[in-house]
């Protein structure tokens, strides 16, 4: 075959396309192509599990940039050969039914792959985000002992600190549901909107509505719908998904979860009519795209809870740090007690505390109760 000047690639391409390219093409020229439309990602991603793309579009694939992307292709890809495998074999085209079932099998190796990929980069980045604790200052090891000291009045003081900025619910454990979750997460700011007007529109739209721009999402091939990628819409889009999910397998007569396998084997396709047949492998189809983009909001709402999670800690410590420091005001003799007394443990060449000095923190809290001859409290 030929090679392709990857130059004069335009508009929608084949898998057979990308196949003709030079092995040498660029990564450059490469992504030009993967991001003019998910069509063109599709034919990219079919032709490197059939092993017939660039060395370009491997190494692009397996990016951070595109992991995700390659993997919610490939499970929108195995569905829709899964469905080609079963409409080849209902027309009786044994040939066409085993290339779709090979290239099935190839999409289905790939998404082990992707699959342990992208999970692997998820890792990555979360580890990435716990750094180490900041060494311990005699400083502040003296404001955590005086913390503890008053720890009642440190709790209704970092609750006061919270209420002034509307956020007193996050003073509590963060509910366990992803539907209470996200709302709580949306109400506190934990998640902001990127595009505020169009969340705004987009949440004050009737279910059926807001269902309809879900479904429209699902069966577009160029373009995303941005809003439903919001940080304070995604956990609506799940629901949708899941509704509509279930609202086509209801039409197909079969009970499946988006995370089951693909269900098409449930179908005895050969024993329908025509028309019956080729009506369910539509809606097959449909389902295929359906359960890419639920795979695609999982992943999605996930990586958002995580950074909730991880602002809502960091919400919680400021307003902690916030609290210790009207305590070091209120009760400045105790603090000026306490940083004296740290000091005296901490490394004169350092200045940090030594690693035990947790251990040692209620013997200090109970030499300054003797001090000022006040009991120590808990």
């Amino acid at each position: 075959m030929n090679a392709v000047d990857p130059a004069t690639l335009a508009g929608h391409v084949s898998a057979a396309d990308i196949a003709a390219l030079p092995a040498d093409t660029s990564a450059e020229h490469m992504a030009e192509i993967m991001n003019a439309s998910q069509p063109n990602l599709a034919a990219v991603v079919l032709a490197e599990a059939d092993k017939k793309a660039p060395r370009s579009a491997s190494k692009l694939l397996r990016s951070p940039q595109w992991a995700d992307d390659w993997l919610y292709t490939l499970i929108a890809l195995e569905g829709m050969l899964r469905v080609a495998t079963a409409r080849a074999d209902v027309r009786g085209d044994r040939a066409r039914a085993r290339a779709a079932w090979r290239r099935a099998r190839l999409v289905s190796n790939r998404i082990i792959a992707a699959r342990t990929l992208a999970d692997s980069l998820r890792r990555e980045a979360r580890q990435a985000e716990n750094m180490p604790p900041a060494p311990v200052t005699a400083l502040r090891a003296a404001r955590w002992a005086l913390a503890r000291r008053h720890n009642d009045e440190l709790t209704t003081i970092r609750q006061e600190v919270l209420a002034d900025d509307g956020r007193a619910e996050l003073d509590h454990k963060p509910p366990t549901d992803d539907e209470s979750f996200f709302a709580m997460a949306a109400r506190t700011g934990l998640l902001t909107p990127v595009d505020q007007a169009a969340a705004d529109h987009t949440l004050n739209l009737d279910w059926e509505t807001f269902v309809d721009q879900v479904a429209a999402d699902v069966c577009s091939n160029d373009g995303i719908d941005a809003v439903l990628r919001d940080p304070v819409i995604v956990h609506l889009w799940g629901q949708a998904l899941a509704h509509i999910h279930r609202r086509t397998c209801d039409v197909l007569g079969i009970d499946c979860d988006p995370g089951d396998n693909f269900p098409v084997m449930t179908l005895n396709l050969r024993s329908l009519d025509t028309d019956t047949a080729e009506r369910k492998l539509r809606q097959l189809r449909y389902l295929a795209s359906v359960r890419a983009r639920w795979v695609e909001q999982q992943h999605l709402q996930r990586d958002l809870k995580h950074r909730a999670a991880q602002q809502h800690h960091s919400v919680l410590s400021e307003a902690t740090n916030e609290a210790i420091t009207i305590l070091t005001e209120e009760y400045a003799p105790e603090y000026t007690w306490l940083i004296n007394r740290m000091d005296e443990l901490a490394d004169p060449a350092t200045g940090l505390m030594p690693a035990d000095w947790r251990s040692q923190r209620n013997t200090v809290l109970a030499g300054l109760a003797e001090q000022l001859r006040v009991p120590a409290t808990s």
